[in-house]
């Protein structure tokens, strides 16, 4: 930490990067006069500290693999990047501390919150002390979007067979008619289902609804052979979707036996369906589950339900191979599933509580 006097402002901030490094913080400013009567001048006076980010975050076991994705290189250079934990001797403003309170009360990490008060405070601190609350927000905003990597955020069903995964009760089938309605309602496409959830009771006649109110045919496979010979039955749909079992995946088999079944070819999307109302370790344990699977998407679910999405910015922070397809927010079909956008995920984050219910 030094304290660095300088003419100018400008003057000053060249002799903090000259000392102390361009990812200098910039702890405190304030205007000193040097001399006696009327030979004082006005200098700058700026408390300066080292940011040396020794740390780096262990990596993901699947990042070998993962690596052949198109966005590795965007989170080699975005989210390993050298972080460091927030120095707690360090004094937070005010306007930053609100930020780090909401953020911990949506349930984002400690250390994660760690990080992104760090940026806040060395943009505070850089920016003289002025920054607004609204360009403190903006700031932040931009700092998570830049983690998450917005660039993950996609939307893909140009593929014959879509099928979706996940555990119990995230609301799967409901999910799946609502892609199939857009599908069909929106891009003109044919479709149909195929299920293979015969473990649930009523499971199947959940689907044969959507399918009759949709027009559109379903079939129920208990085996792989039942699966190829329903393939075979719907060759001429443009569009396949696969309801799978909710199961206990915590045990291993059966994600043996879902990878058996789907179709081992580059025409299947893989959608993992996750609640936004789970939490985030038993979101992290599904995803490492699944993880197996070739080019994983992932839906979150239930995303009206809850008015914390701080286990869902954990998740994303976390595991930052998969891209982000759908929010689904309610039980209407088609209407409740909104293609994925980082915006509305950021101010879900970070409006006021009153502000959302309203």
């Amino acid at each position: 930490m030094k304290k660095i006097t300088a003419p100018t402002m400008s003057e000053a901030m060249a002799k903090v990067k000259k000392e102390l490094g361009s990812d200098a913080v910039i702890l405190y400013t304030k205007k000193v006069y040097h001399g006696r009567f009327f030979f004082k001048k006005e200098k700058i006076e700026v408390i300066a500290a080292e940011d040396p980010d020794p740390v780096t975050p262990t990596r993901n076991k699947i990042v070998a693999k993962a690596k052949q994705s198109p966005l590795a290189k965007v989170v080699e250079e975005t989210v390993y990047q050298p972080v460091q934990s927030f120095d707690k001797h360090i004094p937070i403003p005010n306007i930053v501390f609100n930020f780090r309170k909401r953020l911990l009360e949506q349930g984002i990490t400690s250390d994660e919150v760690d990080r992104l008060t760090k940026h806040l405070v060395k943009n505070w601190y850089k920016s003289d002390e002025t920054l607004l609350e609204t360009e403190m927000k903006n700031c932040l905003s931009e700092e998570i979007a830049r983690r998450i990597i917005s660039s993950r955020f996609k939307t893909q069903t140009k593929k014959k067979f879509i099928a979706l995964v996940g555990p119990t009760g995230v609301g799967k089938t409901t999910t799946i008619a609502k892609l199939a309605a857009q599908a069909i309602l929106d891009e003109g496409k044919t479709a149909a289902f195929i299920t293979t959830d015969t473990y649930r009771i009523a499971a199947i006649d959940q689907l044969k609804t959507y399918a009759q109110i949709l027009k559109v045919p379903v079939e129920v496979a208990y085996s792989s052979a039942d699966f190829k010979e329903a393939v075979s039955r719907l060759k001429n749909v443009d569009i396949i979707f696969i309801d799978t079992a909710g199961r206990n995946f915590h045990k291993d088999c059966y994600i043996q036996e879902l990878q058996n079944i789907l179709p081992q070819n580059n025409d299947l999307d893989t959608y993992l369906v996750l609640a936004a109302t789970s939490k985030y370790n038993d979101m992290a344990r599904i995803i490492h589950q699944f993880s197996i699977l070739p080019d994983l998407k992932l839906i979150f679910t239930k995303m009206d339900e809850t008015l914390t999405v701080g286990d869902v910015i954990n998740v994303l922070f976390k595991n930052p191979y998969y891209e982000v397809a759908y929010f689904s927010n309610g039980q209407n079909v088609p209407d409740d599933l909104i293609k994925a956008n980082i915006e509305d995920l950021i101010n879900h984050l970070l409006e006021e509580k009153n502000e959302r219910s309203s």
